[in-house]
C-alpha cells in the first residue's frame, strides 16, 4: 500500500482478499471484480492470502501472470502490462515462528517449503520465481511492532477525528500498549487488536457517561494501576 501510494497515489491501489473467493461460485465474481478494478484506473493489485482462493481463481491469476490479460463476463479485456501484481501468503508462518534458530537461510527454507507444499496451484510459485520476485519477510521484532503501533494509532485517531472527537495518545499510553500487546510469535495483529479494543473501549465509556451526545476532546493515558487505557477529557 505504501508503495502504491508513493508512486501512483492511493487511488491506483486495488486489494483482493482471496478468502472471499474460495468457492467455485466466486470465481466469475473474482474475475469481473479484477477487470472492473483495472477499468477504474487501479495499477497496483494486491491478492492477499492466495492460498485461500479457489483453484479456479488461482487459474485466473496464473493466466494473468502469463498473458498480462484478463477478460470478464462482458468480454471486456483488461491489459495488465505495466501493472504491478503482489501476492501474499501466510503458509509456513506458524512453523517459522516456532523455530528456535535465527538463521535466515533456514527461516526462508522453512517458509518456502510450506508454501510450495500447500499451495493449490504451485505453478504460480514457479512463475513468480522465474523473475526472482519471491520475498520472505522476517518476524517482526519490538522496534518494528512499535512502528506498526504508531501507524495504527494515527489511523485510529484519524477515524475518531472524522467522528468529531479531538483525541491524542500520551507516550505512557503508547508504551503500555506496546508492552502488553507485543508478540514476536504472532506478529503485529495482537498489538493492533489490543490497541483498537482499549482505545474504543475508553472512548465508549466516556460517551456512555456523557449526559447527551457530544464530541470528546481528550487524551488516552494508562489507567490506575496500569490496568488498561483510559480517556482523560479536556475542556
Amino acid at each position: 500500500m505504501l508503495f502504491a501510494d508513493y508512486f501512483f497515489g492511493s487511488s491506483k491501489f486495488g486489494r483482493f482478499d482471496m478468502a472471499e473467493y474460495k468457492e467455485l461460485s466466486d470465481v466469475a465474481v473474482f474475475r469481473d471484480r479484477v477487470v472492473q478494478s483495472w477499468q477504474t484506473g487501479r495499477r497496483v493489485f494486491l491478492f492477499d492470502e492466495i492460498e485461500k482462493g479457489h483453484l479456479g481463481s488461482l487459474d485466473l491469476l496464473l493466466a494473468l501472470l502469463s498473458a498480462a490479460r484478463m477478460t470478464d463476463s462482458e468480454n471486456t479485456t483488461a491489459d495488465f502490462g505495466g501493472c504491478y501484481i503482489v501476492m501474499t501468503s501466510n503458509l509456513g508462518a506458524v512453523q517459522a515462528m516456532e523455530m528456535q534458530t535465527r538463521n535466515r537461510v533456514a527461516f526462508e527454507r522453512t517458509i518456502r517449503y510450506h508454501v510450495e507444499s500447500a499451495i493449490k496451484k504451485p505453478e504460480i510459485i514457479a512463475r513468480i520465481d522465474l523473475v526472482g520476485a519471491i520475498l520472505v519477510f522476517d518476524r517482526l521484532g519490538r522496534s518494528e511492532q512499535e512502528k506498526v503501533a504508531k501507524v495504527g494509532l494515527t489511523k485510529q485517531l484519524a477515524r475518531f477525528k472524522s467522528l468529531g472527537h479531538d483525541l491524542d495518545v500520551s507516550d505512557d499510553a503508547l508504551r503500555w500498549l506496546v508492552a502488553n500487546g507485543i508478540n514476536e510469535k504472532y506478529g503485529a495483529r495482537p498489538l493492533l487488536a489490543l490497541m483498537n479494543r482499549e482505545l474504543e473501549g475508553a472512548l465508549g465509556r466516556v460517551l456512555l457517561a456523557a449526559a447527551e451526545a457530544t464530541k470528546i476532546t481528550g487524551r488516552f493515558v494508562p489507567a490506575a494501576g496500569n490496568s488498561g487505557i483510559t480517556l482523560e477529557r479536556r475542556g
